[in-house]
């Protein structure tokens, strides 16, 4: 069965929290939060292995510029097998 994600955030000022879960029909092992900008997927923030998770990220840190971006989720399960696509994808 294929890995599943759900995703949000909330921005304030430069400072991005996001919450996240994800699911396998055996177990998830990790989550990384990517983000595309400039038509390229960049892993931001440290990979979360508590399910759900709640994270800040600071978007001048990360190297985030103003304008349009995407968030998803990858999520790992404990084969080390990769999810599908791009689960929880969401605009800011």
């Amino acid at each position: 069965m294929g890995r599943h994600a759900r995703l949000a955030y909330q921005l304030q000022s430069s400072q991005l929290t996001v919450t996240g879960s994800g699911w396998d029909d055996r177990a998830v092992t990790k989550m990384q939060v990517i983000a595309r900008w400039d038509d390229k997927w960049r892993e931001i923030g440290s990979p979360q292995t508590a399910n759900p998770f709640t994270t800040t990220i600071d978007l001048c840190a990360s190297g985030i510029p103003n304008g349009p971006v995407d968030l998803a989720l990858r999520v790992w399960d404990y084969e080390g097998n990769l999810s599908p696509g791009l689960p929880g994808l969401r605009g800011i």
